[in-house]
């Protein structure tokens, strides 16, 4: 490309964004928008980079797959685990799977990903955006096992922020010992295919198809009544006892910017 050419693209914001939107989405939400004040101009106010960066709602397409965010796939991995890719709840989430994260790799970001206006707070988690997350827990004690159930609405789509508030915050007296999510959108035995764990065009055994579809029944009624393509639930496990919890997000990964949750606990 000669020089007046690339001129030409840099400085027709029409052409920039059809080069910048081929960027993988952390180089254009980290590198990028530093280039210059155009560049960040351009990626903070064009709908579609917003949405390539999960800032924006996508409208679904009939036919078209959800997409997990792939940034918060990666730095987040405890959240995007399904669980019906797990054998039992000692698979869920716990906190040496947090200790592995991203966040906790080095001081400099620890710091970075704790502060308050971190761009992971207000990443939509998938597109398009699901609207209802449902939220089952469940407190453990020498008598046997309590369960409250709640739902919550956001109407412009569910953020990290929120599924990261609800873990850290615990429940009260006690911390979260472990957690897992259904991704409603994604049929059991596609789910797997949808993360990247299945290339699109493997085939599924009948008898691997079975089971998936197994699977899904056996996560009950109460989860299957909900949208499938616009709900997610999240799994939160208590444990009250007289042993302090080995449990560290609240002490080593908080964020600077938590909310507390409000939820309507069904009676």
């Amino acid at each position: 490309m000669s020089t007046s050419s690339m001129d030409r693209v840099l400085s027709t914001p029409e052409l920039l964004e059809k080069v910048l939107i081929q960027l993988p989405p952390r180089d254009l939400l980290v590198h990028a928008q530093c280039v210059s004040r155009a560049f960040h101009s351009l990626i903070t106010s064009s709908p579609s980079l917003q949405q390539a960066l999960y800032f924006r709602g996508k409208p679904g397409e009939a036919g078209r797959a959800a997409e997990l965010n792939p940034l918060l796939k990666e730095t987040f991995p405890p959240w995007y685990k399904d669980v019906r890719a797990l054998a039992s709840w000692y698979d869920w989430a716990r906190d040496e799977d947090l200790e592995t994260m991203e966040w906790n790799s080095s001081d400099q970001k620890r710091a970075a990903y704790a502060r308050s206006d971190a761009s992971w707070r207000r990443m939509l988690v998938v597109q398009p955006p699901v609207a209802t997350l449902k939220v089952i827990r469940t407190l453990h004690h020498m008598r046997g096992s309590d369960e409250r159930k709640a739902e919550i609405r956001r109407s412009d789509g569910l953020r990290m922020g929120t599924l990261y508030d609800l873990v850290e915050g615990g429940n009260g007296m006690y911390s979260t010992s472990s957690f897992s999510l259904l991704w409603h959108m994604f049929p059991a035995a596609d789910y797997k295919r949808a993360k990247g764990e299945v290339a699109a065009d493997d085939d599924e055994e009948d008898g691997e198809d079975e089971d998936a579809e197994e699977e899904e029944e056996d996560v009950g009624d109460d989860y299957a009544e909900c949208e499938l393509e616009n709900c997610i639930t999240i799994f939160m496990n208590y444990h009250a006892s007289c042993i302090p919890s080995a449990w560290t997000l609240g002490r080593t990964l908080t964020s600077h910017g938590y909310e507390e949750v409000e939820l309507d606990w069904e009676e």
